[in-house]
């Protein structure tokens, strides 16, 4: 009997990996992933290149805790491992997570796909073309509520992430609230960067207030400006 190539039902939504930290099964483009060097540390995967067996971990520094309480990186690499610092290893992953958050930015720049500014991404809205919309962090309470409100209308994906400084590169340099990306394909990616980047930074702040003897320099509950350099 001929082997088909047909896939299963099960699969369509992409492949999962368990979580080392709470073994909760995540889609594995939203799992954040280490490998162990040769040196026996555990090494951030940023950007998805680094060969050898991995280690996955959900998008929560809690689950990085869990691991490193566990001794999780032993178990998965089945020999001695340096796990590291739990925040250290989230914060490189949300550095990350902003970078290529950035660089979808600039794709949808340099091809045409990025609208900027209310009343065009009004316009976009309205007209069915926006995919997905992003709102600044520090964008006025009026602003903010009138995008949401015309986004969720019309079944327009949004979040609020990064500042009006930030943005401002993808406007010619002038201060930027809200813009909308135009591409399905770069709204997907933008979907699952901007969902690992905003649970980072959330769960990162939720340890620093369970932790109040940690210095007020270690909190990162918002995207800080200095990652648009």
């Amino acid at each position: 009997m001929a082997a088909t190539s047909r896939k299963k039902s099960g699969r369509r939504g992409g492949s999962y990996r368990t979580c080392a930290g709470c073994r909760q099964r995540n889609l594995r483009r939203v799992s954040l992933r280490l490998v162990r060097d040769s040196a026996g540390k555990c090494q951030p995967d940023l950007f998805g290149k680094l060969t050898g067996r991995g280690m996955h971990l959900c998008p929560d520094l809690a689950c990085f805790h869990k691991a490193a309480e566990q001794q999780a990186a032993k178990r998965v690499f089945r020999q001695a491992s340096e796990f590291g610092q739990p925040q250290v290893l989230a914060d490189a992953f949300l550095s990350a997570s902003i970078k290529q958050i950035e660089s979808i930015f600039s794709i949808a720049l340099r091809s045409g796909w990025l609208s900027a500014g209310r009343t065009v991404v009004k316009q976009e809205i309205k007209r069915g073309r926006a995919a997905f919309v992003v709102i600044s962090q520090d964008a006025s309470a009026s602003l903010s509520k009138e995008i949401k409100g015309l986004a969720d209308k019309n079944k327009v994906t949004w979040v609020e992430i990064l500042s009006t400084k930030v943005l401002s590169k993808f406007h010619k340099g002038k201060p930027l609230a809200v813009l909308a990306i135009r591409h399905r394909g770069l709204a997907r990616r933008l979907t699952d960067e901007t969902s690992i980047a905003i649970k980072l930074t959330e769960s990162i702040k939720k340890y620093i207030n369970n932790n109040p003897q940690l210095t007020a320099k270690s909190v990162r509950g918002k995207m800080r400006d200095q990652r648009a350099g």
